[in-house]
């Protein structure tokens, strides 16, 4: 009797483990936002390059993480300068954003995508002593960014693209955005659908031509570089990331 309800044990055991549904794989809409909100610099950097590469489709993700009011400190960031740092070694990459914080991190890589300026970039320059009689206000600077974004998207989606940003910065009066366009269309190594030889011609250069005179001289610099590019290196750049960006 025993030796009967021990192989029944062992028959249903075996039915359930047969049975049993395998665990659940991430997609990669949850890969990519998992991997942007690591505290690992490099996979942070390699997740915001391929969203960015997936323009309109990636806004919706990022608009979800907007909401994630977290912290979570960068490590191994090497030489990167960034309001959050602990320390600056006085040269390397700089980025204005307070990358530690998730909702300025998908505001980092919203305004990259978007070239809008919704007031993600900038805050206080820490170096490992944040100032907590500042907490709040900084609270409210992050909720006030949040907001335009979402109020932002809830007018573009559907219609917007990459390319009709890119020419929309152009066209406006904030510094920054023009800027933004101007140093991704020299630069800028991931895709943006619509930009080709042919665009580039009839709608970006008249504006690149025209802030030659902004008074801006940062801005006056990269419509310079931009139109002294006569071998088209700036295409070749986002023709490559059209060709390894998944």
């Amino acid at each position: 009797m025993v030796r009967i309800v021990i192989g029944c044990l062992v028959a249903l055991f075996a039915l359930q483990c047969g049975n049993a549904s395998p665990p659940k794989q991430p997609d990669a809409n949850e890969l990519l936002i998992a991997n942007l909100t690591s505290a690992n610099w490099p996979t942070v950097e390699e997740a915001k390059e391929t969203l960015e590469s997936r323009q309109a489709e990636a806004i919706p993700l990022l608009m979800k993480l907007l909401d994630r009011d977290e912290k979570v400190k960068l490590e191994n960031t090497a030489d990167l300068i960034y309001p959050g740092a602990e320390k600056s070694s006085g040269h390397g990459m700089v980025i204005g954003y307070n990358l530690d914080w998730l909702p300025i991190r998908a505001g980092w890589a919203l305004e990259e995508i978007t070239f809008q300026n919704f007031g993600f970039e900038g805050g206080e320059w820490e170096w490992g002593n944040p100032d907590p009689s500042k907490a709040a206000e900084n609270q409210k600077l992050r909720a006030d960014a949040v907001s335009r974004a979402k109020t932002w998207w809830q007018r573009a989606q559907g219609s917007w693209t990459r390319f009709d940003g890119i020419v929309e910065a152009l066209r406006s009066d904030d510094v920054h955005r023009q800027g933004w366009a101007l140093g991704y269309v020299r630069a800028g190594k991931t895709k943006c659908d619509g930009l080709t030889q042919e665009s580039f011609e009839k709608q970006i250069k008249p504006e690149a031509q025209r802030l030659l005179h902004s008074k801006e001289e940062w801005v006056r610099q990269h419509a310079q570089y931009l139109l002294e590019d006569k071998e088209g290196r700036w295409l070749k750049y986002k023709t490559e990331a059209a060709v390894t960006t998944p």
